[in-house]
């Protein structure tokens, strides 16, 4: 996990140049991690997005934590968040859970790809 964190960091961190990117080191620890959090997800949520399983606790505690940062600014690192219905959504306004969900697999896929041909990724945020 920690490795995960890592590689996070590094895709997070600007190069001189101004550009963002997973090395293809960082894009392995990446696959491998995602596969995990896709089987949890999937083992956590059920079909109405309702938490239950074994992380059910962990994303209702991570949903309870503030989202902004002391300044005000949105807490980038905040994933989830709970619907007044008690469904489980996600903070972040690019993606859905349900989009996540679904493209989770195709991620990992991607990345392990490039991974195995030694490529770089480009992120962009």
């Amino acid at each position: 996990m920690f490795d995960a964190l890592t590689a996070i960091e590094h895709a997070e961190t600007p190069s001189a140049e101004g550009v963002r990117l997973l090395t293809s080191h960082d894009t392995l620890i990446l696959t491998a991690i995602l596969g995990q959090v896709d089987d949890l997800l999937k083992a956590s949520l059920d079909q109405e997005w309702l938490p239950h399983g074994p992380a059910a606790e962990a994303i209702l505690d991570e949903a309870a934590l503030p989202s902004a940062l002391s300044d005000g600014s949105h807490d980038r690192d905040r994933v989830f968040e709970i619907t007044a219905e008690g469904r489980v959504a996600l903070q972040h306004s690019r993606i859905s859970l349900p989009e996540l969900y679904e493209r989770l697999p195709e991620v990992a896929s991607f990345l392990r790809r490039a991974a195995e041909r030694e490529e770089n990724v480009l992120v962009d945020d």
